[in-house]
């Protein structure tokens, strides 16, 4: 096992983000980003892989599924997730080819031990007329620098900017559409919410979140 995902997951499962649920107002505002109605996947298989306590749990779809390396009993809430828990990893998918007509992997892909192996398995389990739901942070440096943030941002054994992350999902066979980049600055914090380590990746690390819909 990758002992720096190992690290990552011990400090991650810390996160206020596995102690409560998306709310549905929650998940439309995330999904506005793609744009994409919550309506319009009610009808849907869906999967989120990294799903913890994400939107799969608040979008009412004929089959939903969290996959997840921490799945928390205790999480305030979780009987009323509709989703069915799985606890797993995203390099290993236990469903059929062309399976589910969504696939959301928010914020996720930069925590797995083979970011890879999990864009093939999302690409292979996904239908063909499927849709990839997609966001994750990204930091415009050059590889070098990269390849040692993990060093500082212990929930992150991986770090990418724009062209590495598309280039890995285009690479493994998805149509790419960016639907939004959203800079990050540090006035977009209160005082409270602005910790060391966000500062520093807003003044220094060039943070962005990117928002993609991949397709077949």
């Amino acid at each position: 096992m990758d002992t720096r995902w190992d690290r990552a997951q011990e400090v991650e499962q810390s996160h206020q983000h596995h102690i409560s649920l998306d709310s549905e107002t929650e998940a439309k505002n995330k999904l506005n980003n793609f744009p994409i109605e919550i309506q319009e996947l009610e009808d849907k298989k869906i999967l989120a892989v990294g799903g913890g306590t994400g939107m799969i749990h608040a979008i009412d779809s004929e089959e939903s599924v969290s996959i997840d390396p921490i799945t928390n009993s205790s999480i305030q809430d979780i009987e009323q997730s509709s989703a069915e828990l799985i606890t797993g990893v995203g390099e290993s998918l236990p469903f059929p080819d062309t399976y589910f007509d969504a696939v959301i992997c928010y914020n996720v892909l930069d925590h797995t031990i083979n970011p890879e192996k999990v864009a093939e398995e999302i690409f292979r389990i996904l239908d063909d007329d499927g849709i990839l739901i997609f966001r994750l942070n990204v930091y415009e440096l050059p590889d070098i620098i990269l390849s040692h943030l993990n060093m500082i941002d212990k929930p992150h054994p991986h770090h990418f900017d724009t062209e590495d992350v598309l280039g890995l999902l285009e690479s493994v066979g998805f149509d790419t559409n960016v639907t939004r980049i959203d800079d990050k600055s540090i006035f977009d914090y209160s005082y409270k919410e602005l910790s060391l380590k966000k500062s520093i990746a807003c003044l220094v690390l060039q943070w962005r979140k990117i928002y993609v819909l991949g397709t077949k």
